[in-house]
């Protein structure tokens, strides 16, 4: 006869079964909910790979001329970031102008409320080279070297940008700003003078040119030439910022 196992006994394997099952069920139960919070969450990043903007989505290439992006993006930046602010000159509103293809890319000209700036904007994405924003980008171009600045926004998207003057309080109208944006494109897409035709003046220590020597011509009365101190005829130091030298162009394109 086969005898039952003791009271005590019986309950410990009862308490044992019922704390396996109830453990089997508790991971299974959380394994369930560790499978929907991660769905969850894949979904809440592919919605937000989609929405936000990422660093190739931020990149523009434009087939045909930039400037109407431009125009609209900062004229809503003038009306929303911008506004308010005393830096603006309320005489300049938005224009972008001047756009040309540069190589694969384009360059044109963005006048604004605060300042008168470069665009660089992407033309081939396969030739682009990406500049963090902040950091800067030397561009070879007929005048020289200029530095352009990064930039990554939102709204405009990659970009690079060379400031001519900022802010542009000294200008009186809409017709200055855009002259001094037009002569400024226009000298740096333009070798100098002196490299077009090969002209290589030995140069003083202060840098002044000095042309080269002639000799006088029969019958004509030569006339000495004193050299003029650096700075000026009074001997005081001059110093020609860039933002003075376009504020002087801007006057005299009223002229």
């Amino acid at each position: 006869m086969k005898r039952a196992p003791f009271p005590i006994l019986q309950s410990i394997n009862n308490a044992c079964a019922s704390h396996i099952r109830e453990r089997t069920t508790g991971e299974q139960k959380k394994r369930e909910r560790d499978v929907e919070e991660t769905k969850v969450t894949q979904a809440a990043h592919e919605v937000e790979r989609r929405t936000m903007p990422t660093q190739m989505s931020r990149l523009r290439v434009f087939a045909n001329s930039p400037a109407p992006h431009f125009e609209s993006g900062f004229g809503r930046i003038a009306e929303t970031r911008m506004k308010g602010l005393p830096i603006l000159n309320p005489r300049i509103r938005v224009k972008a102008d001047n756009f040309r293809r540069w190589g694969n890319d384009w360059i044109g000209t963005v006048t604004t409320p605060w300042a008168v700036i470069v665009v660089y904007a992407c033309g081939c994405r396969e030739s682009w080279v990406d500049v963090p924003a902040g950091e800067v980008r030397t561009l070879e171009l007929p005048a020289g070297d200029f530095p352009f600045l990064g930039c990554r926004d939102d709204l405009l998207g990659d970009y690079l940008m060379l400031s001519l003057v900022s802010p542009v309080t000294e200008f009186e109208d809409q017709a200055a700003a855009e002259a001094v944006a037009e002569i400024a494109l226009r000298t740096i897409l333009t070798v100098p003078e002196d490299e077009k035709f090969g002209t290589n003046y030995d140069t003083e220590e202060e840098g002044t040119p000095i042309p080269p020597l002639t000799p006088p011509v029969a019958g004509r009365k030569v006339i000495p030439i004193r050299a003029v101190p650096q700075g000026g005829a009074d001997g005081g130091s001059v110093q020609v910022t860039r933002r003075g030298f376009f504020t002087r162009m801007a006057k005299g394109a009223d002229k």
